[in-house]
């Protein structure tokens, strides 16, 4: 076994149940927290001239393609890279994206 593996180890054993709970719990609940940062939108949708039912209900069924597709495209770049740095960048830039829409 190799320093850097032995030092992940380490680093992952010292950390504390609750801390990995909280942690988990927080990434899991981004995607709802997108969606309901969507919702106000949607009504908008319909408002406009021309525009059906239709399109709102397209749009939340893409944000949620979107979230299952780019698993994909994720966890390839945390297998190459590791868990923590994408995890951060994915952090940021949802951070980023709902920081410019407001």
């Amino acid at each position: 076994m190799n320093a850097q593996a032995m030092t992940t180890n380490n680093a992952c054993s010292a950390m504390a149940p609750a801390f990995i709970v909280l942690r988990l719990a927080m990434v899991l609940g981004m995607q709802p927290i997108t969606t309901n940062r969507t919702l106000p939108a949607l009504s908008g949708l319909t408002l406009e001239p021309g525009a059906s039912m239709a399109q709102p209900q397209l749009m939340l069924t893409a944000l949620l393609l979107a979230f299952g597709v780019s698993q994909l495209f994720w966890r390839r770049l945390s297998d190459r890279f590791g868990r923590g740095p994408m995890l951060l960048v994915g952090t940021s830039a949802s951070v980023l994206t709902a920081w410019t829409q407001v």
